[in-house]
């Protein structure tokens, strides 16, 4: 791993992806309860569609169709799974459209970190 912009980019994706997904999801130990509850409404489907949008812009700066691919994968595999998982779940930090949303981008921006990092795509 180097210091070029790509590999930066990666590390920026996965840090902030790790960044919204621990605080404000909580974890499976702590009851899906949010780790920072002052921080949930911060975290709403305008944020997902925002990082949505700015890994699009990484994918195209990328110029690799595989990314894409990846970023729509993700998506499409990420939603189902977060719904379903929303109705066995009690109480949730985000619900609905917000946590789909904000849970697809951190996913895709995960997966585009890492494969970008490990030379899968780029």
């Amino acid at each position: 791993m180097g210091k070029n912009p790509r590999d930066i980019l990666s590390i920026v994706l996965i840090a902030t992806s790790i960044t919204v997904l621990v605080p404000v999801f909580g974890t499976p130990g702590g009851a899906s309860q949010p780790l920072l509850p002052s921080a949930v409404p911060l975290f709403s489907w305008k944020l997902g569609l925002f990082f949505g949008a700015i890994q699009l812009l990484f994918c195209l700066k990328l110029g690799d169709k595989r990314s894409f691919l990846l970023l729509l994968l993700v998506w499409a595999l990420a939603i189902p799974f977060i719904q379903l998982g929303s109705v066995f779940r009690g109480s949730m930090a985000l619900s609905g459209v917000d946590r789909m949303m904000t849970g697809a981008a951190c996913a895709s921006g995960l997966a585009l970190g890492i494969a970008t990092l490990k030379g899968k795509i780029g």
